[in-house]
């Protein structure tokens, strides 16, 4: 499973991620809840996506990336990216 998420940094730059299975596990084993679920509604909150997008940068970035708390800090938005948004790349920005 893979799922695109967009983010919106605050200085308006946006970048397309894509989560994988070892963000998945990371995200089941933080909240407790199960992947299964993922599109059940009411289930996945903006955390829930921040999480994933913050776990897919650690794992993909050449630098450091900020902690999970500071990251959110310069994040604007995040959101499910449209099909054919999927252009995955790190900005040096967050790290």
């Amino acid at each position: 499973m893979k799922l695109a998420l967009t983010i919106t940094y605050n200085s308006g730059e946006e970048v397309t991620v894509v989560a994988q299975p070892p963000e998945f596990a990371r995200w089941e084993k933080e909240t407790g809840k199960v992947i299964t679920n993922w599109s059940k509604d009411g289930y996945v909150g903006m955390w829930d996506m921040l999480f994933l997008s913050h776990s897919v940068l650690k794992r993909t970035s050449d630098k450091p990336v900020r902690p999970f708390e500071a990251w959110m800090d310069i994040v604007d938005g995040c959101k499910i990216a449209e099909v054919g948004d999927a252009n995955p790349k790190v900005i040096q920005q967050e790290a």
